[in-house]
Order: C-alpha cells, then sequence, then structure tokens
C-alpha cells in the first residue's frame, strides 16, 4: 500500500469496484469504475479509503496523484448463500482458514467476513451467523498470526460473539451492546456503524408508520446509546460510508454526532483516529 497520507478525510467502508445501487458507471471490477469513485471521495476531501469488500474479478485499485490512498479488504468471505452471492465466490467453511492465510501471505493486510446474513424474509436485523463462531475464531488467530486484521459485517445479534471470536473490526453492529463495546475496547477494536446507511432503511419505515416502526425506533435508540459510550471505552469508531454515494463523508460525520459522539470524536472517526488504526506509522 502507498504511505497513507497526513491529512485529509477518511472513508472507513466503501466498496469501489461496484455500483450498490443503480447502474455501473464503468465495468464493474475496473479501473475506471474505481477511479470515478475514488475522485469522488477526493473531491469530499478525503485521502484514504477501505475498501469493505470488492469482486472477486476486481482489479487493483488506481493509484496517483490526486487519488486517495486505498486499504483493501479483498473480496468478501462467504458461505454458498443467496445473500450478495452474485459479488463473490463462495467459501466453504472447510476452505475459510486456508483461504485467509492465503491472502494475507499474499500481501493483504485486511480480510472481510460476511459474517451473518438474513434468511429468507430479508430482515438485517435478524441476521444469521454464517460461519460457525468457533471457526471465525480460529481465523481471526490464523490472520493475526500472519500479520493481518479480520473486518466482519455483521447486522444481527451475532455480534457480540464475533467481538469475543477477536474479530478487529465490527462492520455496522447493529446489535453491538455496552458489555461487548466494552470488550471490544479493551483491546483497542474498532466499530464502523455506517449510520447514513442504516438510517437510509430505517428512518422511512418509521417514518410512513410502518408496522415495524415502533420497534424500529428503540433499536435506533439503542444504538445511539450504545455508540455514545464507546469512544470512552477505548473503541475505535470508524466512519464509513458503505451503500451511500461516494464522497458522502460529511453525512456520516453529521450522524455520528447525532447518534452521542462528541463532534470532535465524530470528526476524528473521519480523520485522525481512523487514520491512525487504518495506517499507522
Amino acid at each position: 500500500m502507498t504511505a497513507a497520507p497526513a491529512a485529509g478525510l477518511v472513508d472507513a467502508h466503501v466498496h469501489l469496484s461496484f455500483a450498490t445501487h443503480g447502474d455501473n458507471p464503468a465495468p464493474r471490477g475496473s479501473a475506471d469504475i474505481q477511479e470515478l469513485y475514488l475522485r469522488a471521495q477526493a473531491r469530499a476531501g478525503v485521502t484514504l479509503v477501505r475498501d469493505c469488500g470488492a469482486i472477486p474479478e476486481a482489479v487493483a485499485p488506481p493509484a496517483g496523484p490526486g487519488l486517495p490512498v486505498v486499504v483493501s479488504c479483498g473480496p468478501l468471505l462467504a458461505p454458498d448463500i443467496p445473500f450478495l452471492a452474485h459479488l463473490r465466490t463462495p467459501v466453504g467453511a472447510e476452505a475459510l482458514e486456508d483461504v485467509a492465510r492465503r491472502r494475507i501471505a499474499g500481501g493483504a493486510t485486511w480480510i472481510k467476513l460476511l459474517a451473518d446474513a438474513p434468511g429468507p424474509d430479508g430482515n438485517m436485523l435478524a441476521a444469521r451467523p454464517t460461519y460457525p463462531v468457533e471457526l471465525v475464531r480460529r481465523v481471526c488467530a490464523a490472520v493475526h498470526e500472519a500479520g493481518g486484521r479480520v473486518a466482519a459485517h455483521s447486522t444481527g445479534p451475532v455480534a457480540a460473539a464475533l467481538v469475543d471470536a477477536g474479530v478487529d473490526s465490527i462492520e455496522h453492529g447493529n446489535w453491538l451492546d455496552a458489555a461487548a463495546v466494552a470488550r471490544l475496547g479493551a483491546r483497542g477494536g474498532a466499530w464502523t456503524p455506517t449510520l447514513s446507511t442504516v438510517t437510509w432503511y430505517l428512518d422511512p419505515m418509521i417514518a410512513s408508520g410502518h408496522p415495524a416502526a415502533p420497534m424500529l425506533s428503540r433499536h435506533l435508540e439503542a444504538l445511539a446509546t450504545t455508540l455514545s459510550g464507546a469512544v470512552a471505552a477505548g473503541v475505535v469508531v470508524l466512519a464509513g460510508t458503505d451503500e451511500r454515494p461516494h464522497g458522502s463523508i460529511r453525512e456520516e460525520i453529521d450522524l455520528l454526532a447525532r447518534f452521542g459522539l462528541t463532534p470532535a470524536a465524530a470528526q476524528a472517526a473521519a480523520s485522525t483516529a481512523a487514520r491512525d488504526y487504518l495506517a499507522p506509522g
């Protein structure tokens, strides 16, 4: 990876190789689509991004003057399940440890687990584990031994168990509670709550009076309560825009403050704290 910039904003959860919504503005996985997205990030003042899941055929992201530095997690790792199947090659449980080791041995610094996924009902908040937690623990140990780190997608109740399994960053983490956050913070782990994506889905349902609206409101209130104590607990909160448009990092900073971070901590989540965590030294 190119040396990390000393200044500028950081978007710690992006997808550069495909459009998360709508048509791809250039061939999926190409250098062209990644450059378009990186330039959109640069126009917003972003100088460092973490690509939290590329498609398997993606080429290396472009680098050069004016483009943010990219920390890549490589292709998503998940078994043969329907959720996001068009974005990845399945990795069975029996092969996961070996694939993770080979990724790090090949020069990767991060891997990304799709650690839970919704069932046939599509309910992200009831997502179920994709791999046994004990297997995730072994994968984390193997990756750490090789000098890498593990990011874990989790929107369901397994998030706390993933913390205990040793993942380095929880992506989304809708069901993290104060106890799990304390355990994550005790070892300097990270949490990327991707609030702009979460609220993009949930706020319209709440506003429209959806039958689940009271539950969803309580869920967001609980999320804010947990997040408000995360920095004090030692967690590195990271700002990440996920499915929202590239270059929308300031929306995420504003939401972090709305959900309980101090303005300084919200800004640090998209700058100094994020840079120190993702590209130390």
